[in-house]
C-alpha cells in the first residue's frame, strides 16, 4: 500500500506507484470523493473526443473559453463517476 503525507498546505505528492497505475500525466485532473472515513481519488483523462456533443447549437460570435472549460471538466467529471458507479455495480 502506498502511502504519502499531508504538508501544512494540505498537499501530497501521489506516490509514483499510483500515478502509474491510473496512468496519471501532469496536467491531469483529480476529483475525490469521500465515504464514511475514507476518501477516493478518481484520475480524470483528457480527450478531445470526449467534446463530442459539448455544442448543442452553432457557436456564432467570440467563445467564452472559461466556460467552454468549465463545461467539459464538469462533463469530464461526470463520466468518471459514471464509470465508478459501473465498476462498483459489477
Amino acid at each position: 500500500m502506498a502511502s504519502a503525507t499531508l504538508t501544512s498546505k494540505g498537499q501530497v505528492t501521489i506516490p509514483k506507484e499510483v500515478r502509474e497505475k491510473l496512468r496519471m500525466k501532469p496536467k491531469d485532473r483529480i476529483t475525490f470523493s469521500v465515504e464514511g472515513d475514507h476518501a477516493i481519488l478518481h484520475a480524470i483523462h483528457g480527450d478531445i473526443r470526449d467534446l463530442k456533443g459539448i455544442f448543442k447549437h452553432a457557436v456564432k460570435g467570440p467563445i467564452d473559453f472559461k466556460a467552454l472549460r468549465r463545461k467539459f471538466e464538469t462533463a469530464m467529471a461526470k463520466r468518471q463517476v459514471e464509470i465508478l458507479e459501473r465498476s462498483r455495480s459489477r
